[in-house]
């Protein structure tokens, strides 16, 4: 049974797995808020809507360097029941480049919630900086007094695709604020769009259109007995009255104005809803006093039955605009008599949606660096290419590794430098807003330090800025490094690379750096990133048949070098220049024969280097290796020659040497010459140049052989006589030792 027990327990768990991994599997991931996105898209509303008011959304795409390299789109989902007019979705969009409106601009989805199609075109995109775009949707929201049309809260969302696929999605949600109803003793409103502005609804005047910017004041509805009622109002500075227009369209009566009003005389059913309005504009047409930006309208005696209404337009006043209207209160009075019964006020601003688009680039004084120490100087570019850049966004700089801050050469507009060691991160808060068209400039001055860097290693850098509540960043600033020399070694004839050349490199001190560095097929030998100070390159070992050459070649490594040094040297082929020396001195029979003697090497006349040579070498000599053409590529003329040995007559054929031994006392006389043979009969009627010639005779003074004179005959009396010497010293040599 226990057995039993303990297998329904494997496949219960077995069960929880499998299921388990089942849910895993089904389900599908939702994509987040795109505030760490990148490329990211968000979406924002306003906190509250009221009824007939303004809704501005805004929309901001923002990207790191490089990232929104393709044709893309931004779809805006939009709550039906909340707007007014659908055609202002088209016509109070506010786009820029690179965006533009899809055909058609807008669609309906299941849900029957409005899909606004925005596009952007990648090839108006700088790929090299980072950015951030926005662009604004306004539009009027219906008339609602309860949520039974429209919701309490409306979900506004917006979706970045690429290539049909959701990459970014953001929503912002607002609250709705119906129409006040009841019946208010005294209230000012207007009917213009509103938008919440620190925390208050405020409401929008437009500089163009004094239509749009209407004021209602409403009078007694609450059914109470005044003796002698007026009311004042008072527009606020910039703001001058304008020609209302109906507030009650099926109002009956003359609707035209008088002095830019409207009044209206409501009456209420027994249920206490507006039943029927009258223009009475006419009838307090004496009563109606105004003067460029304020009204009073005396009622004199108001009874239970008399409610009214007072409308009026406004038109803001030239050299008013965003920038200096500010919010301002448009402020009415009720009166009886002489005392104040009543007071309410609307706030009142301007507002201009507009379009965004800022960037970040970076760039580096040396894109190129052939040291592995030196001061870089970064550049961040911030830019306003349209709408506003408010003060307050922070631009940061991680350095890279091996690079260490140094100072602030420009920040004009930022704060100053707040250098975190610990992170290596330097940043900047921007201190004021950068209008449309417009950038600033931050100068970092770096240091970098790197002795194990190696060339085609990469020092890459970029910055940050704060955008839409993302981190964007920029492009790349890339810095390249490269050998601080290079040498090239080449055939000194023909100029061909050559291969196989081992090098060392040493200091100003002559202190080792590097060993065994050795040329390439292409004949090249890189000595690497070096500090800056002075170097040599000193060859150890030449290529296979190549003379080597061991001169040093200097150069010098400078603070900030951006280019190689480039050095040349060329190698000679090598010959081998040997001899031997003869000895003819009966086997040194008198033991006058020195131990060594030396061997000078000329090279077109010039002693080059010299061996001493003695019975150890079996009296041979070995100049190996040396170079076959000059630095010309002109074949090298050598000679060689000996230190004179005393007692001894030298004699020289081509690099080798005979040494015969003279003995002391003897002069050996000189023969006279030999008369030269006559010319065999054979040849006596052949014409001399036909003459057969000798292709063995020594000219001594050349040391080269010809064919131009026949062979000598006879001997030389200097040879006999020395042949003599030799025979009568070894003859008594032997004598003395057998007696």
């Amino acid at each position: 049974m226990g057995k039993i027990r303990k297998i329904y327990k494997y496949f219960f768990l077995l069960a929880v797995i499998i299921f388990g991994a089942f849910v895993s599997i089904v389900q599908v991931p939702s994509i987040v808020a795109s505030s760490s996105d990148d490329p990211g898209v968000t979406i924002s509303a306003p906190e509250s809507i009221s009824s007939s008011g303004l809704v501005d959304l805004s929309v901001k795409l923002s990207s790191s360097s490089g990232k929104l390299n393709k044709d893309g789109s931004v779809l805006i989902t939009i709550p039906k029941s909340i707007v007014a007019d659908t055609s202002q979705l088209a016509s109070k969009i506010n786009l820029t480049d690179p965006f533009y409106l899809a055909s058609p601009g807008n669609k309906t989805d299941a849900n029957g919630n409005y899909i606004l199609q925005v596009k952007y075109d990648a090839s108006k995109i700088d790929p090299t900086e980072a950015v951030g775009y926005t662009f604004t949707i306004e539009f009027n929201a219906v008339y609602f007094k309860d949520h039974s049309i429209v919701d309490p809260n409306l979900t506004f969302s917006a979706d970045l695709s690429v290539d049909n696929q959701v990459v970014s999605k953001d929503s912002s949600t607002s609250k709705t604020v119906p129409a006040q109803t009841g019946k208010p003793a005294f209230i000012k409103y207007s009917s213009s769009p509103s938008i919440e502005m620190n925390g208050q609804q405020q409401f929008v005047m437009s500089p163009t259109d004094s239509q749009a910017n209407q004021f209602v004041v409403i009078v007694n509805y609450n059914k109470q007995s005044y003796d002698n009622l007026s009311v004042n109002d008072k527009l606020p500075a910039g703001l001058n009255l304008a020609d209302s227009y109906s507030v009650f369209g099926n109002s009956s009566g003359d609707s035209s104005n008088i002095d830019h009003l409207k009044i209206y005389k409501v009456h209420f059913d027994d249920n206490g809803n507006i039943a029927s309005t009258e223009y009475v504009t006419s009838q307090f047409k004496d009563n109606i006093s105004v003067t460029d930006n304020a009204l009073n309208v005396h009622f004199g005696q108001v009874g239970v039955d008399d409610a009214y209404v007072i409308s009026y337009g406004a038109s803001v006043n030239p050299g008013y605009d965003t920038s200096n209207f500010g919010t301002q209160y448009n402020n009415a009075t009720m009166l009886n008599g002489s005392d104040t019964s009543y007071e309410s006020s609307v706030p009142v601003t301007m507002h201009e949606s507009i379009s965004g688009a800022t960037s970040l680039q970076k760039s580096v004084d040396r894109p190129q660096l052939a040291t592995n120490a030196s001061t870089l100087i970064y550049t961040l570019t911030l830019k306003n290419m349209s709408g506003s850049l408010k003060a307050g966004t922070i631009v940061s700089d991680p350095l890279p590794a091996n690079v260490s801050y140094e100072s602030t050469i420009q920040n004009s507009g930022f704060s100053d430098a707040e250098y975190n060691k610990s992170s290596n991160a330097v940043s900047y808060k921007l201190n004021e807003d950068i209008p449309m068209g417009q950038s600033r400039t931050i100068k970092v001055k770096v240091h970098f330090n790197n002795p194990g860097a190696n060339s085609g290693d990469i020092i890459m850098n970029r910055a940050s800025y704060t955008y839409a509540g993302a981190t964007i960043y920029s492009n790349d600033a890339t810095t390249l490094l490269k050998g601080s020399a290079i040498l090239t070694k080449k055939d000194v004839k023909n100029d061909t690379p050559l291969a196989g050349a081992i090098f060392k490199l040493v200091d100003a001190n002559n202190q080792l750096v590097k060993t065994n560095l050795t040329t390439d097929s292409d004949g090249n030998v890189d000595s690497g990133l070096l500090a800056p100070g002075e170097y040599s390159f000193i060859e150890t070992s030449a290529p296979e048949g190549y003379a080597l050459d061991p001169t040093p070649n200097r150069f010098t490594v400078v603070d900030g070098q951006s280019t190689t040094v480039k050095l040349v040297m060329y190698n000679s082929e090598s010959i081998n220049i040997n001899g031997k020396k003869t000895w003819v001195d009966g086997n040194n029979a008198m033991g006058v024969r020195p131990s060594t003697i030396k061997i000078n090497l000329f090279a077109d006349g010039m002693l080059q280097k010299s061996l001493s040579v003695s019975a150890k070498t079996n009296w041979a000599y070995f100049f190996n290796g040396v170079p076959k053409y000059d630095s010309k590529g002109t074949a090298i003329k050598y000679d060689v020659s000996e230190d004179s040995v005393d007692g001894y007559k030298s004699t020289k054929n081509g690099y080798n040497f005979t040494n015969m031994l003279i003995p002391s006392g003897l002069t050996p006389n000189t023969p006279s010459k030999p008369k030269k043979p006559a010319i065999p009969s054979v040849f006596e009627n052949k014409p001399k140049q036909n003459m057969a010639k000798n292709p063995f005779t020594y000219n001594t003074q050349s040391h080269t052989t010809h064919a131009e004179e026949l062979p000598k005959t006879g001997v030389n009396g200097e040879v006999w006589l020395s042949i003599i010497g030799v025979i009568l010293t070894a003859g008594l040599i032997v004598y003395l030792r057998w007696h």
